[in-house]
């Protein structure tokens, strides 16, 4: 049998994009993604645990008060 000789600069030119179709195919998101899906979950909720944190008005029954009231009239 003769031996063919292939360069590997042969071998990188012929292979470069040539199916860009199968590429987006096959690419992630196009399966079910198990993990995946969780992780991207997580990662948009800033990878937050625990219990949800309790919003200070659901929680006093009172509205914060950072400085005076825009309602209220000025002290004299």
């Amino acid at each position: 049998m003769p031996v063919v000789n292939i360069s590997s600069r042969h071998l990188s030119r012929r292979v470069v994009n040539w199916s860009v179709k199968a590429k987006r195919r096959k690419t992630t998101g196009t399966g079910r993604m198990r993990h995946l899906k969780i992780v991207r979950i997580k990662f948009r909720n800033g990878f937050r645990e625990g219990p949800r944190k309790i919003a200070f008005q659901a929680r006093t029954g009172a509205k914060p008060t950072v400085g005076a009231s825009k309602t209220s009239a000025p002290a004299k």
